[in-house]
């Protein structure tokens, strides 16, 4: 789990949706996402973050936020397949680092060698 989440907000006509997905998570929870928390369940999770205090190991959120993103690419698999959708790519995910005042800000992709977490680097800026 994390630690906060930026989500989207959808109106009712999206709201509405969810039910119709016919796919539960653990537990028998309809969410649009990876998690049972009540409040997240309808709201699509936009960005995850996670927050260390300073001189803690970086290296334990990045595996942290890998874990939670790769869970929530199955998710989105889940939903994308029950959907009949034409796409087949999932979209890279945006993830947080809050370590005291210092924020990384970092993407998430899945490969069929699976879910790879990499930092953004703003010494070059392109992006595929």
């Amino acid at each position: 789990m994390v630690d906060f989440a930026i989500v989207f907000r959808p109106d009712d006509r999206l709201t509405s949706a969810l039910p119709l997905t016919g796919r539960y998570i653990d537990g028998g929870v309809q969410s649009f996402n990876h998690t049972r928390y009540g409040p997240l369940t309808n709201k699509p999770i936009v960005v995850s973050i996670e927050t260390k205090p300073e001189g803690e190991s970086l290296r334990e959120a990045e595996v942290q936020l890998a874990v939670w993103a790769a869970a929530h690419f199955t998710r989105l698999r889940d939903l994308l397949d029950e959907s009949k959708a034409e796409t087949t790519d999932l979209p890279w995910l945006p993830l947080l680092i809050a370590q005291g005042p210092q924020w990384y800000f970092l993407f998430a992709s899945r490969s069929a060698a699976g879910t790879t977490v990499s930092p953004y680097d703003s010494q070059q800026p392109t992006l595929h």
